[in-house]
């Protein structure tokens, strides 16, 4: 009998049992497997035509999740597992309706390329691995891997074992290097009606050995084609793989999968270990008061008598954090001084549980919870998780109404915070504008002429437009009027606000009613649905990288506090601090919008989106207008991809050329990374009539900027700096301070090498200001962080108009609200499958209705390579987005990619180029009236409300109606409403 087996019998029920406490255990939480028992050895090794009624020694593990707690259908998988005393076997089963979707179009292989965590689920993105680990004291594992094609691998890690002479049984010698696994083992492959199989035969000795201790199994299956990494047991985003949540697993008598039942759990061992749960579920507001509770309480220390209820508090904490659009990574300029990753620190507490040092978790958990707690006090406007402190908000509360000339102010006070003035105006940009004292950056040029008509315990307000009734009485109400309705409210409850200790407006909060069926959309660029109702977001710009690579898609590059409702009105906050928008996830009757910083500056647009975005685009700029040139497709790729054939100027040129033979046209090239500045390039790009683009970001070295302001001290250069005079570097280099009187001449001092050999574009970056910064004019990084873009655009724009008056385009990744008056704009980091196509989508049209228009995505997506059926279906999109663009890590160009992708690409090239004429007039009207060129169909077709939710076509222009193909099925349904627009 195993020496385990007596003390796991005692032990199994703890699996199920709550250890956590209070706030530890979520009953409705799924939870994947922690521990597995492997019934008794197989007479008879299985093969791959075994029945599963025949591995009845094995557990049953029917339900994969998706990494990261990702909600929606996964596609249903299964595995066994079985043991004689010569090998382990491990099978997979993986539905799958399109067996011809390519594993890889490119002749790689997989045992090359599976070291690599990050690009093994781009280049091999139908894939099964099998990971052991012999010993859970030492830091080693193996993995085995194979794809839906057949190709395997396998790889040992770690600082332990080396494993050699497999011909004579294996030799395992300490070593502390990666080594590949070329023999030894087998895979069995085989395709089937809707499905696939993988059958793993290990042998012992492959292993270093059949263990005598609990040892750790875990299973994933990689769908990359749909951004699926599952498993059965639950994982973080990062766990590439969860060395600390391996499935504990023991020999027995009958096989068995326990289920975790709380944060904390005890294996069959009788170690503690700290489970993920199976999917992002939004904490309950008990579990938010629970976390508020444990927030004030963190100078307790954690014991191992609460360890367990702290924990479960802490993954509710992080689960909230997530999906509220908060990144963990420092780097991405979230507003925090160091990197907190979940993962890293989940798998450092569960290294200590397994080794028994459990005050030692308990102090590194104190140590974590003080580092989030500070974070999360700090992005939350009323310093607690969803903003839940009732007693830290104060309503305004009316004493009178007073017509003033062109406006009319409300005074009252604050609940016996001090006096308030409200003025209510018409703006002649069009809207109505409510503003408490200082205004935000946007100011109209004038106001209305307006009537106000006492009536009773009130005034009726009208300007040409609009009609605003004002009541008093013991509760107040501003209420926009259209067509005899009313369509928005301001009411005494629904404006509130929280107050500094010393006595200044800190934040500011503002709710009004929701409907069930309301479509909201809009807040810039959001990625993860047409239809933000029910949604709870952040709105703050950040590096979008891991968002968009491994996470939610519910982060944005581009935040802009300006939506609109199908309830008939739009809003635009005009103020750039943090802003959390609970769209009815917390009270579905209700949205909630928590501004930081003091500003209460509200416009309101009682109008057909249409007309609002015009009037808006009045206040905030039109969108720029780009030469006709820049309508035609661009080909383009980052400096790996230029350098990875040798020189990249020669490589640019190389493409250019090849291009030109197959007849497929371009009028400009992004050329990131040393080919941009090739003064051959030019020289070689321009009979053919191909532009360079380079990429820049915010950043100019002080050294360099010295040497552009030569008689400037060094303590006096444009620098973004923090309190007493650091300068703020990023993870380039130091930011400029774009509100520094010598900004101007140091951009244009370093641009004019560039434009001098004829760069036509490109900048990138830009959101990482730190709030603690404080900017030349006064400005504070919390007010600037999402406005930084703003001058950055504006100044580069600059310099670029003095030297190509109006032949260029810039295309920038960051924006705020007003940006688009200085260039277009390009989507970022988008997947290289149909879930990146689909989030370039929502993205796009999101953006759209904020006064976007000029904007484009990386073709075929950002990172690694897409499928040949999805380069194909990304091609055909991009041909009716404002910008056609291609773009990413590895190449673009349609031969990499096959016979039918060069004929696909030829074809919509000169679609495109057929289309010019359209294209640019559109791109005219979006530069006058503001409309973008790229409209949802809520925003084309306002009367039709069936089609508000239609978040996949759109209007380009006023004539093209686009549904693009955005899943590998080989067809689209479209949406449409006969009738009136």
């Amino acid at each position: 009998m195993n020496k385990y087996s007596f003390p796991v019998l005692c032990l199994f029920l703890l699996l199920s049992l709550n250890v956590s406490g209070q706030g530890g255990k979520s009953p409705s939480l799924p939870w994947g497997i922690s521990a597995i028992t492997l019934g008794k050895p197989v007479s008879t090794p299985p093969t791959i035509d075994t029945p599963l009624s025949k591995w009845s020694s094995s557990p049953v593990m029917d339900r994969f999740f998706k990494a990261g707690g990702e909600t929606g259908k996964s596609t249903p998988s299964q595995s066994r597992i079985a043991w004689d005393n010569n090998a382990l076997y491990i099978l997979f089963i993986c539905q799958e309706p399109n067996l011809a979707y390519p594993a890889h179009h490119r002749d790689l292989k997989l045992q090359d390329n599976i070291e690599n965590a990050y690009l093994i689920d781009t280049y091999f993105p139908d894939r099964v691995d099998m990971f052991y680990r012999p010993d859970w004291q030492e830091n080693v594992y193996y993995q085995f891997s194979t794809t839906l094609q057949g190709d395997f691998g396998g790889v040992v890690r770690g600082d332990l074992t080396k494993v050699s002479n497999l011909e004579a049984g294996g030799v395992v010698q300490k070593d502390k290097t990666s080594r590949p696994i070329t023999q030894g083992y087998e895979v069995t492959v085989r395709k089937e009606t809707g499905a696939w199989k993988a059958l793993f035969r290990i042998p012992w000795q492959v292993l270093g050995g059949k263990p005598t201790e609990p040892f750790g199994i875990g299973l994933n299956r990689t769908r990359w084609r749909d951004s699926e990494r599952l498993s059965p047991v639950a994982l973080d985003f990062d766990d590439k793989p969860a060395l600390d949540l391996f499935m504990e697993t023991i020999f027995g008598k009958s096989p068995a999968a326990r289920v975790s039942k709380a944060m904390l759990v005890r294996l069959p061992s009788g170690v503690l270990r700290w489970e993920w749960p199976a999917q992002l579920v939004y904490p309950s507001v008990a579990e938010k008061k629970a976390i508020w509770e444990m927030q004030q309480s963190l100078k307790q220390p954690t014991t191992e008598s609460n360890l367990a209820s702290r924990i479960g508090l802490t993954q509710r904490w992080i689960d909230l954090l997530l999906l509220e659009g908060f990144n963990f990574r420092k780097e991405a300029g979230t507003p925090m001084a160091e990197s907190l990753l979940p993962h890293l620190f989940r798998r450092n507490i569960n290294s200590m549980l397994r080794k028994g040092q459990v005050n030692a978790a308990c102090d590194s958990l104190d140590a974590y919870l003080s580092k989030l707690n500070m974070a999360s006090r700090n992005w939350y406007a009323d310093e607690s998780a969803g903003n839940i402190r009732a007693d830290q908000w104060h309503s305004f509360r009316v004493q009178a109404i007073e017509p003033q000339g062109n406006q009319v102010v409300l005074r009252g006070e604050i609940e016996n915070k001090g006096g308030y003035a409200l003025a209510i105006s018409f703006p002649n940009e069009g809207g109505i504008r409510m503003v408490g004292g200082k205004g935000g950056f946007f100011a109209p040029t004038g106001l209305e002429n307006l009537s106000a008509e006492k009536i009773s315990k009130g005034y009726m307000v009208k300007s040409k437009q609009y009609t605003v009734q004002i009541r008093e009485g013991e509760g107040y109400t501003v209420s926009v009027q259209k067509e005899g309705q009313s369509v928005f409210n301001l009411r005494t409850n629904n404006l509130r606000f929280r107050f500094s200790p010393e006595g200044k407006i800190a934040a500011v909060d503002f709710s009004h009613a929701l409907r069930k069926d309301e479509v909201l959309y809009g807040f810039g660029e959001r990625y993860d649905a047409a239809n933000l109702n029910g949604k709870a977001l952040t709105l703050w710009g950040m590096d979008d990288y891991l968002g968009m690579i491994v996470c939610l898609r519910n982060q944005t590059y581009k935040p802009v506090p300006f939506f609109h409702t199908t309830a008939g009105y739009s809003l635009f906050f005009n103020t750039s601090y943090r802003m959390r928008v609970d769209l009815g996830q917390t009270q579905s009757d209700q949205y909630r919008i928590t501004m930081h910083g003091p500003i209460f500056d509200l416009f309101v647009y009682a109008e057909e989106p249409a007309k609002a975005i015009e009037q808006y685009t009045n206040l905030t700029g039109k969108p720029v207008l780009p030469p006709r040139w820049a309508f035609e497709p661009w080909m383009g790729g980052t400096h790996l991809r230029w350098q990875a054939k040798g020189d990249p100027g020669t490589e640019v040129i190389r493409v250019a050329t090849e291009f030109a033979k197959l007849d497929i046209p371009h009028s400009a090239t992004y050329a990131e990374g040393s080919a941009c500045d090739d003064p051959k390039v030019h020289t070689a790009l321009a009979p053919l009539g191909i532009r360079v683009f380079s990429w820049m970001n915010s950043s100019i070295a002080l050294n360099q900027q010295q040497k552009l302001l030569a008689d400037v001290p060094t303590d006096q250069l444009p620098a973004l700096r923090y309190p007493g005079g650091k300068a703020f570097i990023s993870k380039h280099r130091e930011y400029v301070d774009f509100s520094h009187p010598k900004a101007e001449e140091v951009v244009r001092g370093f641009w004019k090498r560039r434009l001098d050999l004829g760069i036509a574009g490109m900048i990138d970056f830009g959101d990482e200001v730190p709030e603690t910064t404080v900017f030349h004019d006064g400005r504070t990084g919390s007010e600037m962080h999402n406005f930084y873009a703003y001058d950055y655009h504006r100044l580069f724009a600059q310099a670029f108009s003095e030297r190509r008056a109006d032949d260029y385009i810039l295309f920038g990744r960051a924006g705020s609200a007003g940006s688009q008056r200085w260039m277009g704009q390009f989507a970022g980091d988008h997947r290289a499958n149909f879930t990146g196509l689909r989030a370039a989508i929502y993205g796009a049209l999101n953006l759209g209705s904020c006064g976007f228009s000029i904007w484009g995505s990386d073709t075929g997506g950002f990172f690694g390579l897409p499928s040949p059926q999805l380069y194909n279906r990304w091609v055909q999109f991009s041909c009716f987005t404002p910008l056609m663009r291609f773009h990413g890590t590895e190449p673009r160009e349609p031969w990499e990619y096959g016979e039918e992708a060069v004929r696909n690409y030829r074809q919509y090239a000169w679609v495109r180029e057929s289309l010019l004429d359209y294209l640019y007039s559109s791109a005219v009207v979006s530069h006058q009236t503001g409309l973008p060129m790229m409209r949802s169909m809520a925003i084309a077709f306002p009367k039709q409300a069936r089609l508000a939710n239609q978040g996949e076509q759109y209007l380009l222009g006023n004539d093209l109606l686009v549904a693009p193909a955005h899943t590998d099925e080989a067809k689209v349904t479209l949406a449409f409403q006969p009738g009136n627009g």
